[in-house]
């Protein structure tokens, strides 16, 4: 983040190219991203699903697995639904999109 605010240039050249050397000869890559929980956790949902939405496109580029931490604390604010609807897949680690919607 530069000055509060997601770069998708910056995260595709540096997490993106992490992604790719990672999977030089690997059948599978696992991440565990901590950010994105990190945002949820200080209220700043807009960044976290900016983050998601950038993790998503980057799955389309690699495979990979994502793991995080969002609280569940985070997931009981009533504003969320309607932020939520503005990704197609909420998000991009497994467990958390199961959690999601269970809610």
């Amino acid at each position: 983040m530069i000055d509060g605010v997601l770069s998708s240039q910056r995260f595709m050249g540096l997490i993106g190219g992490t992604v790719a050397q990672a999977a030089e000869g690997r059948a599978r890559v696992r991440i565990f991203g901590e950010l994105v929980a990190l945002l949820w956790a200080d209220g700043d949902y807009d960044s976290a699903i900016q983050l998601e939405k950038l993790w998503n496109d980057l799955s389309k580029i690699h495979p990979f697995s994502l793991f995080c931490a969002y609280p569940l604390s985070g997931f009981g604010n009533p504003k969320l639904p309607s932020r939520l609807r503005s990704l197609r897949r909420p998000f991009s680690c497994d467990a958390c999109r199961k959690l999601c919607c269970a809610h």
